[in-house]
C-alpha cells in the first residue's frame, strides 16, 4: 500500500504542471484571438462610428497643426498651434525647463495657412524669446500678459503688421 501512495504523490505534481501549462496556452490563444478580432472587425467599426459623430473630427497635422476652437460668442476661431516647445530658461544651468504650447490667432493680414507655412521660423523665434527669460520671470503669473505682448511684438517683426492678432498660452509648465 505504501507503493501505491508513493505513485500517487509522484503523479500529482506532474499532472499539476500539465494542467497549469494547458491554462497558460489557452490564455495566450484567447488573447491572440481577441487581439485579432479587435484589430480586424471591432476596431474599424468603432473607428467609423466615432468618425461620423459630430465634433469628432480633428484638423491637427503633426506638431504644429491648425485647430478650430470655440470662442465665447459661439463662432469658431481658427488658430495655429506651436506645440511642445521645450526650453531651458536663462540662468538655469540646464536644471530647469519650460514646456509650452502657443496658439496664434491670425490677424487681418494673415491666415492660419500662412502661419502653418512658417511654423519652423515661428517656433525658433518663440524658443529664442522664452530661452532669454529667467525662471523667476517665466513663473511669475503677473508677468504673463507682458510675455504674450512681447511674443506678439516678436511675431509682428517676423511676419509684418496684422499677421497675428492674438497669442494664447494653452500649455505653460515650468519644471
Amino acid at each position: 500500500m505504501s507503493d501505491e501512495s508513493l505513485e500517487l504523490d509522484e503523479l500529482e505534481p506532474t499532472e499539476r504542471k500539465k494542467g497549469g501549462a494547458l491554462i497558460v496556452v489557452a490564455a495566450i490563444a484567447a488573447a491572440g484571438a481577441g487581439a485579432f478580432l479587435g484589430l480586424q472587425f471591432i476596431g474599424p467599426m468603432v473607428g467609423t462610428t466615432l468618425a461620423s459623430e459630430p465634433g469628432a473630427e480633428s484638423t491637427e497635422s503633426g506638431g504644429g497643426g491648425d485647430h478650430g476652437e470655440e470662442g465665447g460668442g459661439g463662432a469658431a476661431t481658427q488658430v495655429h498651434i506651436i506645440d511642445n516647445l521645450i526650453v531651458n530658461p536663462a540662468q538655469s544651468g540646464g536644471t530647469r525647463f519650460l514646456i509650452a504650447s502657443i496658439a496664434l490667432a491670425p490677424g487681418a493680414h494673415g491666415t492660419v495657412e500662412d502661419l502653418a507655412a512658417r511654423d519652423v521660423e515661428l517656433r525658433d523665434a518663440m524658443l529664442r524669446l522664452l530661452g532669454s527669460k529667467t525662471v523667476e520671470v517665466l513663473s511669475d503669473i503677473t508677468q504673463r500678459d507682458a510675455l504674450t505682448r512681447e511674443m506678439l511684438t516678436t511675431l509682428t517683426e517676423k511676419l509684418g503688421d496684422g499677421a497675428v492678432a492674438r497669442v494664447f498660452l494653452p500649455q505653460f509648465m515650468i519644471q
